[in-house]
């Protein structure tokens, strides 16, 4: 029996938040080391539309092109090699500034670092995308702690990837993982 497993893309595969912190940075909206909010303008004392300023810029200068995070790609090569997994891209980006490129620099990047999938699905709501999709989902892995929530609320076996601007999320540790690899090992060892 096939596995379906969603995964975001955006601080899950991609260092999405990590390269906007860093880029705020360079402009000068802040001097910290991290930020602990989604709302990072709200960390940096900026205003919100100085913050999207920089993620515009990033957006046309080619961020959308840099590297996946470190080994995320190869877990998820892993899983399907080790199981029947279809995995399912499901990843909210496209709904802002430059919506058409980013999903095209989308797909071209999954397809140039050869990322395992079945679909690419852009959308905000992961648990309608179940319908669209025609699955249900045993397995999801997000860094969004509203998707988290809606997924596990669903029924969906759901994950929460570590990450700074979620770190204080009222989550159980067991449905915490700090990268793709423990995601994997968890449906290996589940599904042996």
């Amino acid at each position: 029996m096939t596995i379906h497993a969603m995964i975001d893309i955006d601080d899950v595969l991609f260092p999405w938040a990590d390269l906007i912190h860093d880029r705020s940075r360079v402009a000068g909206l802040h001097d910290i080391e991290t930020y602990t909010t989604w709302h990072m303008w709200e960390d940096y004392g900026c205003s919100k539309e100085a913050w999207l300023e920089v993620v515009d810029k990033a957006t046309v200068d080619g961020m959308y092109h840099e590297p996946p995070m470190p080994g995320a790609v190869e877990a998820l090569r892993r899983l399907v090699f080790e199981r029947d997994v279809a995995i399912h891209l499901v990843t909210a980006r496209g709904f802002m500034a430059h919506a058409e490129s980013i999903r095209e620099w989308t797909a071209d990047w999954v397809e140039e670092y050869a990322v395992p999938h079945v679909d690419l699905t852009f959308a905000k709501d992961k648990v309608a995308s179940q319908v669209a999709l025609g699955v249900r989902f045993d397995y999801a892995l997000d860094d969004g702690l509203h998707n988290f929530t809606a997924l596990d609320a669903d029924g969906v076996d759901t994950y929460l990837m570590t990450r700074p601007h979620n770190v204080s999320a009222p989550v159980w540790a067991a449905s915490r993982v700090s990268s793709v690899d423990e995601f994997v090992d968890i449906i290996l060892k589940e599904s042996a």
